[in-house]
């Protein structure tokens, strides 16, 4: 490569054409097929030599049945587009029929390869067949049917967790739980939002636990965890006959029917398929992929966001009118570092969990670990919580009772030396400031950090700190601390 540019000497047709696990397609300038790999002969069922020297519009041709494009329309091929401009194409899910009549559906991937003037001379597509991916799925959604889910269960409907399973004393959380419990008694969609790790999944099960649809199954799906070009499909299933070896299948609204489709990650999810999930909400109908066919969607959705909807919606990562037509109620659960009093609990609960699994005698935390997990502002949040716990009782001792703060991950012991440290050099010899001094400082800085956490709300400020209302607006007063 050279300036950014790629070397064609790099890439000689002779070695792109053995290529045989998948294929490589190679246009040059002219628009000319000039390299056609082994893995293209066996996937597409052609002859290199009925390939080679042709436009790529002569011999495939779309199999989307939502597309009319005639023959002289450039931008069904992305081979050319990438020619004409210069764009890639990253996982690309592609529908086409080969000149025998091969029907194929493939990932594909293209970019441009330039001279030494910084001219395209051709562009490289390379793509693998996917049947496999969804005789993939099938086998989860019979392994779904046939287990609960490929997790554990304790539920016939797929689900884990009930509101009884939640574990928080904090006015935050204690606002969430029964926010959520209203929620549950509607059929409305539901948008929760939150970090990654404060229990989305949970309260999703939760609501759908305590609905009308608990009897049916609940059904989970992480958006980012498919790839974008196969989301559609997966939530709306195929129709028999749409690529090679289809068979008529199922997607996960259907998995759904009479229960609760959850949607974590929505952020994560391709803005074009935003707008088909929207016409389904408003519609209640829906099309399996290559279908014509319309599907009654008998299916309550719960969705989740990782990040602030409006930030999403500003980045372009959510539509608005899909947000606020799930938004009908909004669920926003707090991080664990705002909730600091549920950490202890959260421990001793994992404690108690992890410890009888492991055949460990652990049943609470040492003193030091108490302060070292409360310093911590847990950026993973209930997950990392879980996680921390986990992998400590593993290095505990199997006569040991308290989880020691030896235990505990390298990074969380790293980060409470320093703040050990910090606080011993504000308290070193030397300073001019006297003890009363020190303290109303940090009682100052406290009531600021409050404020700040909960929006400067004097109430829930006065919560967080355990203190009455009149008694922080007395020390706001001292302090000259603005509402």
């Amino acid at each position: 490569m050279k300036n950014g540019k790629t070397d064609k000497k790099l890439m000689p047709t002779e070695c792109l054409e053995k290529i045989e696990d998948f294929c490589v397609l190679v246009v040059d300038k002219n628009k000319k097929i000039i390299a056609y790999s082994k893995g293209c002969e066996r996937i597409e069922e052609m002859k290199r030599e009925d390939a080679i020297g042709k436009n790529p519009n002569e011999i495939y041709e779309p199999n989307d049945p939502d597309k009319a494009i005639t023959l002289n329309d450039e931008n069904r091929s992305l081979l050319l587009n990438t020619l004409k401009d210069g764009r890639c194409y990253k996982d690309t899910f592609s529908y086409y029929k080969t000149q025998n009549g091969k029907e194929c559906t493939v990932l594909f991937n293209s970019f441009p390869v330039f001279d030494e003037s910084g001219n395209i001379e051709m562009s490289v597509g390379t793509y693998r067949e996917i049947s496999e991916y969804f005789n993939l799925i099938d086998t989860i959604n019979k392994k779904n049917h046939d287990n609960g889910t490929l997790s554990a269960v304790k539920l016939h409907n797929n689900t884990q967790y009930t509101f009884e399973d939640i574990i928080g004393e904090s006015n935050e959380m204690k606002q969430c739980i029964e926010k959520a419990k209203l929620a549950g008694t509607t059929d409305v969609p539901i948008m929760i939002s939150g970090a990654t790790g404060t229990g989305k999944e949970v309260f999703a099960q939760s609501i759908h636990n305590i609905s009308d649809h608990k009897k049916n199954h609940f059904v989970a799906v992480n958006c980012s965890a498919i790839p974008e070009n196969l989301l559609e499909s997966t939530l709306f299933g195929v129709r028999s006959g749409s690529f090679t070896g289809a068979k008529e299948r199922k997607g996960l609204f259907e998995e759904a029917e009479g229960g609760t489709l959850f949607l974590d990650e929505l952020n994560s999810m391709n803005i074009s398929i935003q707008s088909k999930l929207l016409r389904v909400l408003e519609e209640k109908r829906f099309r399996r992929v290559g279908g014509n066919k319309e599907i009654i969607a008998n299916v309550r959705i719960i969705a989740a966001i990782n990040q602030d909807p409006l930030e999403a919606i500003k980045e372009n990562r959510l539509r608005s009118d899909l947000y606020y037509r799930l938004s009908v109620f909004n669920l926003q659960l707090p991080p664990l570092k705002n909730r600091k009093e549920d950490i202890i609990a959260l421990s001793n609960h994992y404690i108690s969990e992890v410890a009888a699994f492991l055949g460990k005698k652990v049943n609470s935390l040492s003193k030091t670990s108490r302060k070292i997990l409360l310093r911590h502002d847990w950026p993973g949040n209930i997950r990392e919580l879980r996680h921390v716990i986990t992998q400590s009782l593993y290095l505990a001792g199997n006569d040991c009772y308290a989880l020691e703060s030896s235990c505990l991950p390298e990074y969380l012991l790293e980060r409470y030396k320093v703040n050990e440290e910090k606080q011993m050099d504000s308290l070193s010899l030397g300073t001019n400031k006297n003890l009363r001094e020190m303290v109303d400082n940090f009682e100052k800085e406290t009531i600021i950090k409050a404020l700040r956490q909960k929006n400067h709300n004097v109430t829930q400020a006065a919560k967080l700190l355990n203190i009455s209302r009149q008694n922080l607006q007395n020390k706001m007063r001292k302090y000259k601390i603005s509402g």
